[in-house]
């Protein structure tokens, strides 16, 4: 029980991970290419930064801040689609080969990877 649950946490670790990952390469490259964010994805983000009165790098603080993280996509049935939005935002967007697609959508932990089935009876 001990293992399985070491590597549980591991892939509860990784997912994270991943994730994070997912959501800072967009912000990481509209940083060092700040035209990235006069794409029309930006255009409202842009609008309400300025009406608050911020400049400069704070605007590019604030554009990140509000359309980066809320682009998540929903899980289409092939297992794509939840992170690519995310990516397309600077054009890192393409098509996942469905095989990549269908093992991280069957293997993203969830309760029944960590708790024994009969705690969630």
């Amino acid at each position: 029980m001990a293992t399985k649950l070491l590597y549980v946490l591991c892939l509860l670790a990784s997912w994270a991970a991943f994730e994070s990952f997912v959501e800072e390469v967009p912000a990481a490259m509209i940083r060092v290419d700040p035209t990235l964010v006069s794409a029309p994805a930006f255009a409202k983000a842009r609008a309400r930064s300025e009406k608050e009165g911020l400049r400069g790098a704070e605007i590019l603080e604030r554009i990140i801040e509000i359309v980066v993280p809320n682009q998540k996509g929903k899980l289409d049935p092939d297992g794509g689609g939840r992170y690519e939005n995310q990516l397309g935002l600077v054009g890192l967007d393409g098509d996942v080969p469905r095989d990549l697609a269908l093992a991280c959508f069957y293997r993203k932990p969830g309760p029944a990877d960590i708790f024994p089935a009969t705690l969630l009876a």
